[in-house]
C-alpha cells in the first residue's frame, strides 16, 4: 500500500475508461485487498486503460493465480494522503505485477535512487555496457535463458575477472518492428577497469557462439544514466506486443519468475527494490475521508483538502466528493 500515484499526474487518457472486476478475499475489515473504487481505478490508472484489460486478460489465459489477478484490479484503490518529510504524496494498494505501468513507475523511481548512489561513490570507474543476441526466430524464453546462461559464462571467464569487479544488469526485450521476431539485450552498468570494446565483443562471441555486437561508453551524467538505465527494468510492453495476444501472452510467461534486474559482484546487495525510495511516509488518512470530513467543516480536513487540490487538482475530474472547499 505504498505506490506513489505522484508520476501518474501527467495526462489523461482519452476515450471510454475500462474498470476492471474486483474480488474481495476475507472479512470487509480484514481484507488485505480491499477493491478499488471506479473513481480510484480512473486516477490511478488513467494514461493506460486499455493496455490494463489487455495485461489483465493475459494474465488471467496465462495461470495467474485469481488473488494475483484481484491484486491487479485492486491496484490504486484505497487512496490516502500522506507527507514525506515536507512533501505529500498519494499512497495506494500496489500489486506489484512488472507489468503494471502504475507499480513501474514506483519501481523506477527506487531503481534511480540506489543506481544514482552508487554511481555516486564509483562513477569514476564504471561504463554503460550493452550486449546484444544474433536475432533468431526462437520463442522468447528460449532466447532469455541463452541470454543470461551466455551472460553468466562470459562473468566466469578470465578476461571479465580481470576487469570487471561488479554491476548491474537489466533485460530489454522487444519485437522486431517488419521482422516479428524477439529480440533481447542485456544493459549494464559494470565497475572496473577500461573494456576495450572489440576485445569485449570476441569474448561475448565466445561465449554466445555467433553474437558479437556490443557496447561500451563512458558515464558522462550520473543522474541521467542511471534515469536511462533504470527504464529498461520497468520499460512498459511495446505497443505491438501489447496489441497482440500471441505475442502478449508469451511474453508474460517468459518473464514469470525471472530477474530481469540483478546485481553481481561488488554491487550484490544493492537495494533496487527498496519500497520506500526517500524514507517512510507519515499517513494523514483516507482521501475520501478528508474530503467528506471537510465538506463537513473539520478545519484540519478542510486543510488538507486544500493540499489534496493544489498539488493534484485533476482529482475533480475522477472523485465526485473532490470538489474546491473553502477556508473559513
Amino acid at each position: 500500500m505504498t505506490a506513489s500515484l505522484d508520476t501518474l499526474e501527467s495526462s489523461v487518457e482519452s476515450g471510454q475508461f475500462h474498470v476492471l472486476p474486483q474480488t474481495r478475499y476475507g472479512s470487509a475489515e480484514y481484507d488485505d485487498l480491499p477493491p478499488a473504487t471506479d473513481e480510484e481505478q480512473a486516477f490511478a490508472h488513467q494514461n493506460w486503460s486499455e493496455e490494463r484489460l489487455w495485461v489483465y486478460r493475459s494474465l488471467g489465459r496465462t495461470g495467474s493465480s485469481q488473488r494475483s489477478l484481484a491484486a491487479f484490479a485492486a491496484c490504486g484503490g484505497n487512496l490516502w494522503l500522506a507527507m514525506r518529510g515536507d512533501e505529500p504524496v498519494l499512497l495506494a494498494n500496489a500489486c506489484h505485477s512488472r507489468h503494471c505501468r502504475h507499480c513501474a513507475n514506483k519501481k523506477r523511481e527506487a531503481l534511480i535512487l540506489a543506481v544514482a548512489a552508487r554511481l555516486k561513490e564509483a562513477r569514476d570507474r564504471c561504463r554503460f555496457v550493452t550486449l546484444t543476441l544474433r536475432c533468431q526466430p526462437v520463442p522468447l524464453a528460449d532466447q532469455l535463458d541463452r541470454l543470461l546462461e551466455s551472460f553468466r559464462r562470459l562473468r566466469q571467464r578470465q578476461w571479465w575477472k580481470s576487469r570487471v569487479t561488479g554491476g548491474c544488469m537489466f533485460v530489454e526485450l522487444k519485437l522486431g518492428e517488419n521482422s516479428g521476431k524477439w529480440h533481447v539485450h542485456l544493459h549494464c552498468l559494470v565497475e572496473g577497469k577500461f573494456l576495450e570494446q572489440r576485445e569485449l565483443g570476441e569474448e561475448w562471441h565466445k561465449v554466445t557462439g555467433d553474437s558479437y555486437v556490443v557496447d561500451v561508453r563512458a558515464i558522462a551524467a550520473d543522474d541521467k544514466i542511471a534515469s536511462y538505465v533504470a527504464k529498461y527494468a520497468t520499460k512498459p510492453l511495446h505497443p505491438n506486443v501489447i496489441r497482440s495476444e500471441t505475442h502478449l501472452d508469451e511474453c508474460i510467461v517468459a518473464v514469470r519468475s525471472r530477474r530481469l534486474v540483478n546485481c553481481f559482484g561488488c554491487w550484490k546487495g544493492l537495494d533496487v527494490d527498496d519500497p520506500e525510495p526517500g524514507g517512510k511516509p507519515k499517513s494523514i488518512g483516507r482521501v475520501d475521508y478528508l474530503f467528506e470530513t471537510a465538506a463537513a467543516g473539520d478545519a484540519d480536513a478542510i486543510r488538507w483538502a486544500e493540499v489534496l487540490l493544489r498539488k493534484w487538482p485533476t482529482l475533480t475530474r475522477y472523485f465526485t466528493f473532490a470538489c474546491p472547499v473553502e477556508s473559513s
